[in-house]
């Protein structure tokens, strides 16, 4: 990031831009300088204003979001206004990510004393980036309340709050609460999980986020009650204009003008003004004049995937409005730019969520207009009547109730209709709709040219990645647990599955999404070294989502072979052998973990696999310490003390030593002793907490390894959110 210094000639430069016509080709690069300097090193001096006065600090901060319920309190954004009873300027007060035991109402103002946490997320080449997510929505530390230590709260009276509170109320035991919720508010908190399912193999999970559409209704409703207004005096011209938009603002006042609704409401500014002032100017003109404004007034909204849906379906919207005949209706019009954005925004939204909804044009064709003539303007005039305190607001919202009880009806039917996706078919998707899209505007030669160039990229693509026949191996960063992926010719065995949860697990967010995405839709085999959560946390999961052929466990398990001292399997040109434990159990703990000897027949690369072995077992395998003999370990137990005894280290010798860790995690792993031990007899250290997943390719002449950090964690913002300072 480039230091305030910048700021001068930055400056200089605009100014001589102006007077000089020449200068003025790099006029918008030396302003986007200047945008970026400014905002860069203003969420700099935020986090250094946060950390550099401790971890444990009092603050004083005004709550800026909902409260959402999580598994152990709760959770909502903040402003911290003062620390340590420094106030702090305007525009220095930092978001954070606030968690607590009880629920603080919006608008609260409170004290209290904070344990503030850096923001580490996990990273693998697939699923939920925690970083990117917390920085794109301004959030720059995790705070968590000391409830040991006095919490002032002062209510603070807030009429978006009361109103949140009176319809929470009125619909308390409807099951479309959480729904109803998410379009008045933007509060997506009480959304079920299998709400959230339904809403997204239907492809209508827009719907139920406050976004450009709803913004749009908001601002046609208001501009139809402007025209009213104009029939009763002729002074009135411009009431259609002004009531469409505030209309527009108090609809995203509503959802606490969060980032989405934001960047919806600029974009409905920008047409307000283009007609407002009668400017007429070319669709390329539009949409770059959108996108300057978005990032001019989010500029790291960037990093968020909402950003460039909003922006594509803005620009399909122009595109298809611009070339669709005036003499065809209204009804034909919205058919063909309903077909045309679902189609066209399908490469992007398919990349940004694996997978691909059949039905979401369906879908979309009837309950977009249902949306907007029937759900949006009842749920309006139930928000209307709720303010003014009427007592017919009740039958108003069963009624935006039962109107959304047919979309959940209806979307009951949408979940085979979602398909994964791999990356090689998302690739020649992607190519299928250029050559379309663009077959439009472009002449036959050029057609045919753009049709080749996108075919050979397909099948280059598709030829390398079908004739790589090397070995590899991934340990994924799954946090505190373990998940170790081995892949050979499109086949995979995956040992342990990282931790699950009510509602989800590593396998759901991380493992399936990383073998859907290189086209891997089962598993030939999964082994369990032991049942504790953070190894076997996803195994109903696994059964569900990746139907594995075989089960290994040391633990007696129903249909499972047994993963015993002694047995072994040949797969894909890769020897199993198991070292230990001697039998099978009835509850498999660390000290009964399955350790697997991995060797590669062809290139004779070995690796071992320990679960959560502890010394006792270390000790009892180094009196045969040939059978360690490896080149790569995966460290036991998450490099704890309780394993990696110096005996051990000595008789297995790797060249590289491999722990599955969590940044700065609840067990503070791994100790600092044991990665010196593996250090001092010649390993290089690697753990996924620093460094990502971490990647093993064996071929004929040797093997490499690699980390996604390596190449995509040194961005300044990752640094400055995992350092807590820059």
């Amino acid at each position: 990031m480039p230091s305030v210094a910048w700021l001068l000639p930055v400056i200089g430069f605009s100014l001589l831009s102006l007077k000089y016509r020449r200068l003025r080709v790099v006029l918008g690069s030396s302003l986007a300088l200047f945008v970026i300097v400014i905002n860069g090193n203003l969420i700099s001096l935020k986090t250094n204003t946060l950390f550099h006065a401790g971890q444990n600090i009092t603050i004083n901060a005004k709550v800026d979001s909902f409260f959402k319920q999580i598994s152990r309190g709760y959770e909502a954004t903040v402003v911290v206004r003062s620390i340590n009873g420094q106030t702090l300027p305007a525009l220095v007060r930092p978001r954070i990510r606030l968690h607590s035991n009880l629920p603080i109402h919006l608008g609260d103002e409170i004290t209290a004393s904070v344990y503030l946490k850096r923001i580490y997320g996990q990273m693998n080449e697939t699923g939920f980036d925690k970083e990117q997510y917390y920085f794109s929505q301004g959030w720059l530390a995790k705070g968590v309340i000391d409830h040991h230590e006095p919490l002032r709260i002062r209510s603070a009276s807030s009429l978006r709050s009361a109103l949140h509170s009176k319809v929470a109320a009125l619909l308390e035991e409807n099951e479309q609460l959480g729904p109803i919720l998410a379009l008045s508010f933007g509060d997506r908190s009480r959304l079920t999980l299998e709400q959230r399912e339904r809403y997204r193999t239907s492809g209508l999970s827009h719907l139920i986020a406050i976004s450009g559409l709803h913004i749009g209704l908001a601002f046609a409703i208001g501009f139809f009650v402007g025209r009213v207004l104009m029939v009763f005096h002729y002074n009135l011209v411009w009431a259609s204009l002004v009531t469409g938009f505030l209309f527009a603002v108090c609809y995203s006042w509503l959802a606490g003008f969060s980032v989405p609704t934001t960047r919806a409401l600029v974009m409905c500014v920008i047409v307000v003004g283009l007609l407002a002032m009668n400017l007429r100017s070319t669709l390329l003109m539009k949409i770059l004049l959108t996108a300057v404004v978005l990032t001019f007034v989010s500029p790291f909204s960037v990093l968020s995937s909402s950003f460039w849906l909003s922006l594509t379906a803005v620009s399909v919207l122009y595109w298809v409005t611009a070339h669709t005949p005036v003499t065809w209706g209204l009804f034909r019009k919205t058919i063909t730019i309903q077909i045309a954005i679902t189609l066209l925004l399908t490469p992007l939204s398919s990349y940004l969520f694996s997978g691909l909804s059949l039905s979401s044009v369906a879908y979309n064709l009837f309950f977009i207009p249902w949306f907007s003539f029937v759900v949006v303007p009842v749920l309006f005039v139930s928000l209307a009547a709720t303010l003014i305190g009427a007592s017919w607001s009740q039958p108003l919202w069963e009624l935006v109730a039962a109107s959304l009880d047919l979309v959940s009806w209806a979307s009951e039917h949408s979940i085979n209709s979602w398909i994964v996706l791999s990356d090689l078919q998302w690739l020649g998707i992607t190519c299928l709709t250029l050559v379309l899209s663009v077959g439009t505007v472009l002449r036959r030669k050029a057609r045919i040219l753009t049709a080749a160039v996108m075919g050979s990229i397909f099948v280059s693509v598709f030829i390398k990645q079908t004739s790589d026949g090397r070995l590899r191996i991934d340990v994924l960063d799954v946090g505190h647990g373990l998940a170790v992926l081995v892949q050979r010719n499109g086949q995979a065995i995956l040992y342990d599955t990282g931790i699950g949860w009510e509602g989800g697990s590593m396998v759901r967010s991380t493992v399936a999404p990383v073998l859907h995405a290189r086209g891997v839709e089962r598993l030939d085999g999964v082994v369990y070294s032991h049942m504790d959560n953070d190894h076997a946390g996803g195994a109903e999961d696994v059964k569900q989502l990746l139907s594995p052929t075989k089960i290994w466990s040391s633990q007696s398990l129903a249909g499972a072979n047994s993963c015993v001292k002694g047995e072994g399997w040949n797969w894909q040109g890769v020897e199993f052998q198991v070292l230990w434990p001697p039998d099978t159990v009835s509850r498999a703990y660390n000290p009964h973990s399955c350790v697997i000897k991995l060797v590669d027949v062809e290139s004779q690369f070995s690796l071992l696999l320990t679960g959560d072995m502890d010394a006792v077992v270390e000790w009892l395998l180094v009196r045969n310490p040939s059978i360690l003999d490896s080149e790569v370990v995966i460290v036991p137990h998450h490099g704890s003390m309780t394993s990696s005894t110096s005996a051990f280290v000595a008789s297995v010798s790797p060249s590289l030593a491999i722990a599955s860790t969590a940044k700065h995690g609840r067990w503070d792993l791994p100790n600092r002793h044991v990665v010196e031990r593996y250090q001092r007899y010649g390993s290089e250290w690697l753990d996924t907490g620093t460094h990502g997943q971490i990647t093993l390719h064996v071929g004929h002449q040797g093997w490499q390894v690699s980390h996604l950090r390596q190449n995509e964690g040194g961005a300044w913002y990752r640094q400055m959110l995992r350092n807590g300072v820059e």
